[in-house]
């Protein structure tokens, strides 16, 4: 019986939903955690060579100062999504990366890590059960395959 039982998890190890997540969807998602006193404009979401890219403009002191953050998938646990900053403009500044990626409870930010509830998609939500088993970004899409 036991071995049975074991057989039955194996197979089932790498059974699940794939599920293509558009930058669109993506932003839509991240703009539901936005308010009008942010004053982050012309966002933009592209899925690109393995990389999330966010664009954008943030008012800061009078004036527009435009931003760009590249992130690098890395982990996945449970239905949460780790990615690395691995570039921003302007140079890193922390309190600004935070400010604009910052946006709980779909993104979190801390220390060059962003953690991303990927349940804050609808697309995601809406498959009831399993965890991330895979994910990858290809074909300017974020595949994320959710396991039964």
């Amino acid at each position: 019986m036991k071995k049975r039982l074991d057989e039955l998890r194996n197979s089932l190890k790498d059974k699940g939903v794939t599920l293509a997540i558009t930058s669109d969807l993506f932003l839509l998602a991240l703009q539901k955690t936005m308010n009008k006193n942010n004053e982050i404009g012309d966002l933009t979401v592209s899925f690109d060579d393995g990389y999330l890219t966010i664009v954008g403009n943030k008012k800061v002191l009078f004036r527009l100062v435009k931003f760009y953050a590249r992130l690098r998938p890395v982990d996945a646990n449970g239905r949460v999504l780790t990615l690395k900053l691995e570039e921003a403009k302007p140079v890193k500044w922390n309190w600004l990366s935070k400010v604009i990626l910052n946006r709980p409870p779909f993104m979190k930010f801390s220390k060059e890590v962003i953690k991303i509830d990927l349940n804050s998609i609808d697309k995601i939500r809406a498959v009831p059960i399993g965890n991330i088993i895979k994910f990858e970004i290809k074909d300017k899409i974020l595949w994320v395959k959710v396991g039964l």
